[in-house]
């Protein structure tokens, strides 16, 4: 428990928003005695822990290590915090997706599916709008930029023409 409680400080210093843990978890029906689950099953399963924290075992696994473990035991809005916090120990990638108009709930998550297993990262999906792209979407990966827009499609075509002689 004191190498999560570690972990859980580390996480504090580094993007992880203490206000939005306590807002999702004063959301949950029952959340003190879902945590008071969660607190022995840790206690008890010290193993599960370490496969959690342990950098080398993938995203996905952890996932399913962390379902197999909770989805019995505590509601769907718990093991989704959980998750957010237990995968926040993980390769995390902040991607930005710029879209014409706000994604909805399918699109986010069946990009942010896609993205997590190219990437092989937990993705944090960030939906900005600019309309001047017209459609597609521009994607922001650390420092990289995947342009899949409909204004940069128009751009290249319109390139193309003008290096076609008639």
């Amino acid at each position: 428990m004191a190498k999560l409680n570690k972990k859980m400080n580390n996480a504090a210093a580094n993007d992880f928003s203490l206000t939005d843990f306590w807002l999702d978890l004063y959301r949950i029906p029952d959340s003190q005695k879902q945590l008071d689950l969660v607190k022995k099953i840790l206690n008890k399963e010290t193993e599960f822990v370490d496969l959690i924290m342990n950098p080398d075992i993938k995203v996905n696994e952890k996932r399913n290590l962390i379902n197999n473990t909770f989805k019995d035991n505590v509601s769907e809005p718990m093991l989704k915090l959980l998750k957010k916090i237990f995968l926040q120990h993980t390769d995390v990638q902040t991607v930005t997706a710029v879209t014409a108009i706000p994604m909805d709930i399918k699109a986010r998550e069946k990009l942010n599916d896609t993205l997590c297993e190219k990437l092989n990262k937990e993705i944090i999906l960030i939906n900005e709008v600019d309309t001047s792209i017209i459609g597609g979407v521009l994607l922001k990966v650390g420092d990289k930029i995947v342009d899949a827009t409909l204004r940069n499609e128009l751009k290249s075509i319109g390139k193309t023409l003008k290096e076609v002689s008639i």
